[in-house]
Order: structure tokens, then C-alpha cells, then sequence
């Protein structure tokens, strides 16, 4: 007989009863100690999003800063007065709070005095730029030039310089070191250019976690309005990444978290590689909870940073065009397509000086370019271009524009703007089976797509491939 099975069936309820509550009270001590801890501890938030008039926004940036600091006081106990947050951040502002090269004590050494043993947790959404001469990573401030990072930049080596004496030192970057981004290129005065910025090799006690490794693009999460990689950061300290459900989130599980998730929506909606980068201690604990009772997270209300043209609001609105504010007024919509939802949204744009709103009908469908296409940053021929879709390409339309022959197309991870009368309609599933066809090149994938597709947009092409 085991040991044990003669207990009853209500003992070893009792028995498992008294586990789980002990269980709880450890992870309650856990908890306790660590917010006793944690509100002692200094952060440092920056959110840059806008930035100049040749360098890309980032959309996203003030909301990622509001989520980590509500992340910070409502689940980590730090206290509000210990948190530096800096929005638009000039590169004298980073310099006053992080220090410089021959005066490493900024505001953030005034907070924490690495001589007391203090523990920083530093992030910043953001642009990162590479030097062009020296390969160094530089987080980029709103008034500096990406093709003089060397000097107006703010060099990541001289932050890590200047946090490396503290007890316990954790940087968090929503920032990639490319040379490009999910807005556009960051160096308009030169063309194709691809620098690899080397890593720096963290000592002591600094934890480095970045967006994207080298090389590598950080990407947009247009459903949570977060950039991709601060989205899925939060998903894991909040929780998801706990997957021996410990109570405890180390940096090495919300890395592995990332790597299962994050880098598979960046290659399935980009189609592209995004791997966080993580350098020092594997072992960091990020967050600490009871791991029967996540805590829960909050909705961040902060619109997203956007440069014309910008969409606004839900349900609907239609203020009067060429009015500077307009009141909003009920549309009358039709039952939308098939393939369309019901949710439009408000295209806010300036023509000759005047705001106009038009309306923009979601939708979710394929099209064909027909020819080499300019893709607009909004509606209008003397739109900033962003680039260009060649013929024959495929083209993901997620809108349309009300009252107009301009669609929302994803450019490369952005959003952007084509005509209607360049694009030919594909059937759902058409582009999928046609590209499945090219790639094997066999006659019998050719004659399944024709099968299916007896009309469709690649069909005399099909029937070439076959004679």
C-alpha cells in the first residue's frame, strides 16, 4: 500500500487546503517585500515621439512610457515621486538626467546614489541609430540629426557607463539600431544604407534587454497601439511569461516569452525577423506576484502620438469639411460589405492650409498592383511618398477612403495610401494559392490555382506556366 492512501478523501482535501493557503502567504511575503523594496528604487522613463520634421514619429511612444509607468506604481509598488518621466526628451535633457561623459552625475544620481546601493530601472521608446563611422548605438533625442548621431546623438555605451556602479541597473529599449524603422528610414540624406551597430557588453549588475537585434527592424502593434515589443513585454510581466508559475517574472523568461510570440507576429504580420536582444543577467526579476491572483492590467486612455494625417475616434463622426473644429455629426452609413466591418474611423488631413475629414471604411482584403505604384503617407498625389509596391506585387488593403479612389494599404508596417484604379481586386485565398504555385514552380500547383481561380487575376499567366 502507499504511503498515505488510507487517508480519506476529506484529510487529504484538508491537507491540500493548507498547502495552498501556506502557498499564498509566502507569495503575500513575496509581495510585501518586494513592494518595500521596489519603493525605495528609481526609474527613468523616456517616450519620444516627436520628433523633427525629417525624422518619422513614433506613434506609439507616449503610450508605451504611460504603460510601463502605470506598470511601475500599480503592480511593482514603486513610488510616483521616484519615477523621472521624460516625454520628447532633447539631448541636453538626457544629458541632465543620465549624466555625460566627463560628469556622469545627472538627475537620476541625485535620485539614487550608486554609493548607497541603489537599484535603477531605466526605459525609452524611441529611435536608435547607428554611428555611421564608429558603429556605436546611439538613442536618438528629438532635436538631434540621425547623419551626426556621433555628436548629437546620446551614445547607449556612455548610459551603460554611467549605470554600471549601481547595485542592480535593469534598461529596457523599445528602440532598434538599423538605421530604419516602422516609419521610415532615419537617414533622408542617404540612400539604401545599412549599418550593423555592434552591442556593447554590459558589466556588473546591468540587464539589457532590447527591441530587435542587430540589424533588425522594431516593429508597430497597431491592435494595442503599442510598439510590438513593449506590448509583449508587458504581456509577460504582467503574468504571461510565469510559465512555472512561481510568482516570479525573471528577464530570461520574459526574453523566451518574446521569442515564442513576438517573434512569430513580426514575421506572420511583417514578414520580417524581430528577436529581442538580451544582455547580462538572465536571472533579474522583473515582477513579483502571487501567481494565483495576476495582477491585473490596466487600460492606458493616452491617444497615440500622430502627425498628420491622423485617425480619430469611434463610432463614427463627420464634422463639416474646411472648418478648423468641426462639431462631430452622425454619418448615415449603408450595411458595409461582406469583407468590411462596421467600425470607420475619422481621416483627419490638411489640404492648402485647411483640415479635412473624410471618412474611412475598415476592411480586410488582398488586391494586385498593376503597375509600379507610389505608396502616400496620406490621400493626395503631393502626399510624402514612402515607396514604392512594383507590379504584380500584392497589396493588403486594410481601408477605404470615403468619397475618394485612395485606399489604406500596410506598407511595411505602416500605414499608407494608394489609388484604387491601380490596383486589381483578388479573391480570398488567390494571392496565398498563386504565390504556393510560383514557389514550386510545378504545373500541378499551377492547374489547382486554375481550379479554383478560373478567372481570377493570375489565371493567363497560369495557363502559360502549364503549356
Amino acid at each position: 500500500m502507499i504511503k498515505g492512501e488510507h487517508l480519506t478523501l476529506k484529510q487529504r482535501m484538508s491537507r491540500t487546503s493548507r498547502a495552498f493557503i501556506l502557498a499564498s502567504a509566502i507569495v503575500g511575503a513575496w509581495n510585501l517585500a518586494s513592494a518595500a523594496n521596489a519603493a525605495e528604487n528609481i526609474a527613468v522613463i523616456v517616450g519620444n515621439a516627436n520628433y523633427g520634421p525629417d525624422i518619422p514619429d513614433i506613434a506609439y511612444a507616449g503610450r508605451d512610457a504611460d504603460a510601463i509607468k502605470a506598470w511601475l506604481i500599480g503592480v511593482q509598488g514603486y513610488k510616483a515621486d521616484n519615477i523621472i518621466d521624460i516625454r520628447d526628451a532633447t539631448k541636453a535633457q538626457m544629458e541632465a538626467t543620465f549624466g555625460s561623459a566627463t560628469n556622469p552625475r545627472g538627475r537620476l544620481w541625485r535620485y539614487a546614489d550608486p554609493a548607497e546601493g541603489g537599484a535603477v530601472f531605466v526605459y525609452y521608446s524611441g529611435h536608435g541609430v547607428p554611428g555611421i563611422a564608429d558603429r556605436k548605438r546611439y538613442l536618438l533625442p528629438v532635436d538631434t540629426e540621425p547623419d551626426f548621431a556621433d555628436v548629437s546623438g546620446y551614445p547607449v555605451s556612455q548610459l551603460l557607463e554611467n549605470l554600471r556602479d549601481y547595485r542592480s541597473a535593469t534598461v529596457i529599449l523599445d528602440a532598434c539600431f538599423s538605421g530604419s524603422s516602422a516609419g521610415g528610414t532615419l537617414f533622408p540624406s542617404s540612400s539604401g544604407i545599412q549599418i550593423m551597430a555592434k552591442n556593447e557588453t554590459p558589466s556588473g549588475s546591468l540587464t539589457v534587454l532590447t527591441a530587435a537585434g542587430p540589424g533588425q527592424l522594431a516593429s508597430w502593434d497597431h491592435r494595442s497601439q503599442h510598439g510590438l515589443f513593449t506590448e509583449y513585454f508587458l504581456r509577460g510581466v504582467y503574468g504571461e511569461a510565469d510559465l512555472d508559475l512561481d510568482g516570479q517574472i525573471k528577464v530570461g523568461e520574459v526574453k523566451s516569452f518574446m521569442d515564442a510570440n513576438m517573434t512569430k507576429v513580426a514575421r506572420r504580420t511583417y514578414g520580417r525577423e524581430q528577436d529581442a536582444s538580451l544582455l547580462g543577467h538572465e536571472d533579474r526579476i522583473l515582477a513579483t506576484f502571487n501567481p494565483w491572483a495576476k495582477p491585473a492590467r490596466p487600460r492606458v486612455s493616452t491617444e497615440p502620438y500622430r502627425d498628420k494625417p491622423v485617425e480619430i475616434s469611434k463610432p463614427v463622426v463627420t464634422p463639416p469639411v474646411q472648418q478648423t473644429q468641426p462639431p462631430p455629426q452622425p454619418v448615415q452609413t449603408q450595411s458595409p460589405a461582406k469583407s468590411e466591418s462596421t467600425t470607420d474611423l475619422v481621416l483627419r488631413t490638411i489640404i492648402k492650409g485647411l483640415e479635412v475629414y473624410r471618412v474611412i471604411k475598415e476592411i480586410d482584403r488582398w488586391a494586385v498592383s498593376r503597375s509600379r505604384i507610389p505608396v502616400r503617407f496620406s490621400p493626395g498625389r503631393d502626399a510624402r511618398q514612402l515607396g514604392w509596391v512594383n507590379r504584380g506585387q500584392g497589396v493588403h488593403l486594410t481601408g477605404r477612403v470615403d468619397g475618394t479612389n485612395w485606399m489604406r494599404v500596410n506598407f511595411d508596417g505602416q500605414q499608407g495610401y494608394v489609388k484604387d484604379n491601380d490596383l486589381a481586386r483578388l479573391q480570398p485565398g488567390e494571392l496565398n494559392r498563386w504565390e504556393r504555385a510560383v514557389q514550386s514552380g510545378r504545373a500541378k500547383d499551377y492547374r489547382k490555382y486554375l481550379q479554383k481561380y478560373p478567372r481570377g487575376y493570375f489565371a493567363r499567366s497560369a495557363r502559360a506556366k502549364i503549356r
